[in-house]
């Protein structure tokens, strides 16, 4: 199928890329059908609305950056998109990129749950002590800096 992205501009994409947000996501409920698609930037993907081509969201699998996140989340989100067999999730974190790319963060506390056999998806509240801006590039720098000392 042909799509329009605010990245690439007009593509072609597989239906099985399209994955249906019944709730949408937070902060853009209105728009429900979604593809992910591969980016220019290993291990990033993008969840381009397929309602307006100027919704798209940079996302990556937290796990990458985070190795010890902890996903936890109330059963209802994830019954809600039908996965009955979690090694069919795929978890996602909205990654933000301001003009200074220090402060690239991802947002940990509101996961992109997809069930990729049932293709749906829903953004879910994260239980934990996690938040919306995780500073990973200046995670990983203060990270070495205290390694370095000790």
């Amino acid at each position: 199928m042909t799509i329009k992205t605010k990245q690439y501009g007009t593509i072609e994409v597989a239906q099985e890329q399209c994955i249906e947000f019944p709730q949408g996501i937070i902060g853009f409920e209105h728009f429900r059908g979604f593809s992910l698609i591969d980016s220019d930037v290993p291990h990033f993907y993008i969840l381009q609305s397929l309602d307006d081509v100027s919704v798209s969201f940079y996302v990556l699998n937290p796990y990458l950056i985070y190795p010890s996140y902890n996903l936890e989340v109330h059963d209802e989100d994830i019954e809600s998109i039908k996965c009955t067999d979690i090694s069919k999730l795929l978890v996602f974190s909205i990654i933000t990129i301001p003009e200074e790319k220090e402060n690239i963060s991802c947002n940990l506390l509101g996961p992109i749950l997809i069930n990729k056999v049932e293709k749906l998806g829903r953004q879910s509240i994260a239980l934990g002590n996690w938040s919306t801006k995780h500073y990973f590039l200046k995670d990983r720098v203060e990270t070495k800096v205290s390694n370095a000392r000790t």
